[in-house]
């Protein structure tokens, strides 16, 4: 794997971490086990998407399995 790769590779794991992290961070109070508590969250990444947070773990997993080549990685 030659650098440019390896670059690529590390950007789209630390992108889906970060989109992770701010996924996590505007669900907020809503961010919780029980039903009843959670409400609809339409700001930051839930107004584009539905499921940033799984949308950031996948780009996390990809990107670490490209990484080491590994896909139990």
């Amino acid at each position: 794997m030659n650098y440019y790769q390896l670059y690529a590779a590390w950007t789209i794991s630390f992108s889906g971490i970060i989109l992770s992290i701010i996924s996590i961070a505007y669900l907020g109070r809503n961010f919780s086990i029980l039903a009843d508590v959670r409400g609809m969250t339409i700001k930051g990444p839930y107004k584009y998407m539905r499921h940033p947070m799984y949308t950031g773990y996948i780009m996390a997993y990809v990107g670490f399995t490209l990484i080491f080549l590994n896909i139990f990685a």
